[in-house]
């Protein structure tokens, strides 16, 4: 975050009108509230100054702000809960000696994968992300635009779906694992 990110936000008490503003100052140092406990949070306090403020708007007026930091227009993106996080070991991939594995995992031993539908099968794909929102993560590369993604509950997708597992097309023209 930066200044002068654009922000939209919404006053609880003006139902339906969403305002424009933008980042004017950025704490410098955290503020950490319950500490100790399992609610502990940290947090940096972030003003916001409205740029088209609403007549009826009044100070006291309590609200929310989303504030948005970058945009990738005409990206590849799919919802997050479609993006697995596996180690080789359950992906079922071994890494041989040259490194032939079709999964390179990273520094911690991980692989980002989705699901995609080829032949009637799951098959696993290692991704690169890119920025992501609250529902959808952009997908820099190992997914053209257009690939059918296997989609599911998030415990099938993040730990059960296995590379070459057959899968079925709904009637909505989902796939599901």
């Amino acid at each position: 975050m930066t200044l002068d990110d654009t922000s939209e936000i919404e006053v609880d008490a003006l139902q339906g009108v969403r305002l424009a503003g933008e980042v004017t100052e950025i704490a410098s140092s955290a503020r950490i509230s319950a500490q100790g406990t399992s609610d502990q949070k940290t947090g940096f306090e972030v003003k916001i100054g409205i740029t088209d403020p609403a007549v009826s708007l009044r100070p006291g007026m309590t609200a929310s702000a989303d504030i948005v930091t970058d945009v990738h227009e005409d990206a590849v993106s799919v919802k997050i809960q479609y993006v697995a996080v596996r180690t080789l070991e359950q992906l079922g991939a071994t890494e041989g000696a040259d490194g032939d594995s079709k999964f390179q995992p990273d520094d911690e031993g991980f692989v980002q994968v989705v699901w995609v539908f080829s032949d009637g099968v799951a098959e696993a794909r290692q991704v690169t992300t890119g920025i992501q929102g609250t529902d959808f993560i952009e997908i820099l590369s190992g997914l053209d635009e257009g690939e059918q993604v296997v989609v599911g509950s998030y415990r099938a997708i993040s730990r059960d779906l296995t590379d070459g597992a057959a899968v079925r097309v709904d009637n909505a023209g989902a796939v599901e694992g």
